[in-house]
């Protein structure tokens, strides 16, 4: 494990995480947004990659109860720890210690879904892509999102602070590499006010990996989402509706030459 993502498994990090996305509406809005996008859905299993604290597994409770079966990863134990105090009644939550990178070789069952809020940037993608296409069953489907603070794209208002090594053209010809289709993009805006970066700058891992972010004003950003599925699945079926209030661009690459 890195030094970086070993940095995120003490139990103050954990508790501070929790006090962040209990207080602001951030990743619980992200969370909700994914859930709708990839058509999550009574009966199905569902792969929450990572759980962190559970901010998307309470957003999957939050609609579906105890109608589908939830299976929470994340390579940090404290983290993982804290969601089962938070769901300690929920009887379809298993609970899985692993990295992104190597899921498929700690889960022993097919999904139909693994969504991924606002972590993929920290992970190594392709060896993501390829851990996360092993465990989807036929027709299943991988949706994440990226952040314009790491990931640059045309349609980003603003340039990144730190960039990642990839692009959007990688992303879509890694996953071809997996057998999974990249079928549909979109991207919305945020807002995130100076009370809720100082919040944020609190939890000791970000206070490492970002000492200056107290100093940033009131912004707006935006997230990028990408939906993936296997490349075998009938493409008539690959637009799923959006219900995002602000959605700037909805994009079907399959009609755009990508």
């Amino acid at each position: 494990m890195s030094k970086r993502k070993d940095a995120w498994n003490t139990k103050e990090n954990a508790q501070k995480y929790d006090a962040y996305v209990s207080e602001f509406s951030l990743y619980k809005e992200t969370s909700k947004d994914l859930v709708s996008f990839a058509k999550a859905g009574a009966g199905m299993k569902v792969l929450d990659l990572p759980a962190g604290t559970g901010a998307t597994t309470e957003a999957l409770i939050e609609r579906f109860g105890e109608d589908l079966q939830i299976i929470a990863v994340d390579q940090a134990g404290e983290m993982l720890k804290k969601a089962k105090e938070k769901f300690s009644k929920q009887k379809n939550i298993q609970y899985i210690i692993s990295q992104a990178e190597n899921v498929d070789e700690n889960t022993i069952t097919k999904v139909d879904l693994v969504v991924c809020n606002s972590a993929f940037w920290q992970m190594v993608p392709k060896k993501t892509l390829e851990a996360v296409s092993n465990i989807l069953k036929e027709g299943g489907v991988f949706i994440f999102n990226l952040p314009d603070s790491f990931f640059q794209h045309e349609d980003f208002k603003r340039t990144p602070r730190r960039v990642v090594s990839y692009d959007f053209d990688d992303l879509f010809e890694w996953g071809k590499e997996h057998s999974l289709n990249l079928v549909d993009y979109a991207i919305k805006s945020y807002r995130k006010n100076t009370k809720e970066i100082a919040a944020f700058n609190e939890i000791p891992v970000m206070q490492r990996n970002f000492p200056d972010e107290k100093s940033r004003e009131d912004h707006g950003f935006t997230r990028g989402y990408l939906y993936f599925l296997p490349k075998y699945y009938s493409c008539n079926l690959l637009v799923p509706f959006l219900l995002y209030f602000q959605r700037q661009l909805l994009i079907d690459v399959h009609h755009t030459g990508r």
